[in-house]
């Protein structure tokens, strides 16, 4: 009897140890808190603003091109541009930006012609009707500003190589959802603006699991090495939801398209929204030629088809203009870059649709 008493007891024993082995090293989860701790990313973020500091002043100086008389200089761009900008972009962008930039000043300062391009229903276009302002704004926000990021994603060791990609994002440790400047301290800028965009803020929008994805980052990377899966879990889920939010927004500009190529009749200005929407269109989907192909889900194969069917690069027989030429006739061609973009990211019908709105002002947040 005392035997059996004894053998219980040392049964008891073993199965309290395996208990609490599994407890300190199977069960052990990582905390995750609501909010993202935003105590140093002032300190943190000087160098991200600079490359927005200087988007900024390159967007305003493209812009003052759509003023009639008002030439600007190639040089002042690249002057701009080669300040910081150009550290963070792959050697293929900075090719293509001196050649974006030398055909804004030959479009500058003028009304639109065919032959230099100009000014048209309040925007600047080339010859063959491309927006070369958004090639270049829009175009950075991924080969830039997407690709520096997923650069820090790759080595992130502290909470400040997470600030800084919320920076980069264009967000704010309030994480706003919204550009709103009147209802918000610090409102969202540059790409963040157009993922709150295609945010419905019901909890599983691109913003907000981008959001998700960055506390979860910060969260691990404040305890060390001890959560490895949740560090590279958390970065796919921001590399996701970043480049899908930028997706989303060409599909956005698709639509607009289809909008005026589909209307029984357009004027001057609906012409001009198509040819606007069609730079952006086109833009967001480019820039991501510039991030490293690992780092994307798009193929190079992908984008280069799908500028194919939106006639990019344009020549005399293919250019964005022929949209405006033959608008029933390329509508077609629209829908078909939609419906790529569609595939490749998996997007439902009820996203596509969803991607028409501007979710901030519908919801007025």
């Amino acid at each position: 009897m005392q035997f059996k008493s004894k053998l219980i007891l040392f049964l008891a024993v073993v199965a309290l140890g395996f208990t609490s082995c599994t407890e300190d090293e199977d069960d052990v989860i990582l905390n995750i808190p609501g909010n993202y701790d935003g105590a140093s990313y002032t300190a943190n973020t000087t160098q991200e603003n600079t490359y927005y500091a200087d988007l900024s002043d390159l967007a305003a100086e493209m812009k003052n091109g759509r003023t009639p008389n008002n030439t600007v200089l190639a040089s002042s761009l690249e002057t701009i541009f080669n300040k910081n900008l150009t550290n963070i972009v792959s050697s293929e962008i900075k090719t293509d930006m001196g050649n974006f930039f030398t055909k804004i000043a030959q479009s500058s300062g003028k009304e639109w012609n065919n032959n230099t391009g100009g000014t048209f229903g309040g925007y600047l276009f080339d010859n063959y009707g491309v927006e070369y302002e958004q090639m270049v704004e829009k175009g950075l926000f991924a080969a830039a500003f997407y690709n520096r990021a997923s650069q820090i994603l790759n080595n992130t060791t502290s909470t400040a190589d997470v600030d800084k990609v919320v920076a980069l994002l264009g967000a704010h440790p309030d994480f706003p959802n919204s550009n709103n400047a009147t209802k918000h301290a610090n409102p969202d800028r540059f790409g963040a603006v157009y993922l709150a965009r295609r945010d419905k803020n019901d909890g599983s929008g691109f913003y907000t699991n981008t959001k998700a994805g960055l506390i979860k980052l910060q969260a691990a990377v404040k305890e060390g090495d001890k959560f490895p899966n949740e560090k590279n879990d958390a970065i796919a889920q921001i590399r996701k939801n970043w480049e899908e939010g930028l997706a989303a927004t060409a599909i956005n500009y698709l639509h607009a398209m289809i909008s005026v190529a589909t209307a029984s009749s357009v004027n001057a200005a609906d012409s001009a929204r198509l040819l606007h929407s069609y730079g952006e269109g086109v833009a967001f989907i480019y820039g991501f030629k510039g991030v490293n192909a690992a780092e994307r889900k798009i193929t190079n194969a992908q984008i280069d088809n799908y500028l194919s069917i939106l006639n990019y690069p344009g020549n005399a027989n293919q250019n964005a203009m022929s949209f405006l030429a033959d608008r029933a006739g390329n509508a077609a061609k629209i829908q078909q870059a939609l419906d790529l973009i569609k595939s490749i990211y998996g997007f439902t019908d009820a996203q596509v649709n969803d991607f028409k709105s501007n979710w901030v002002s519908v919801q007025d947040r």
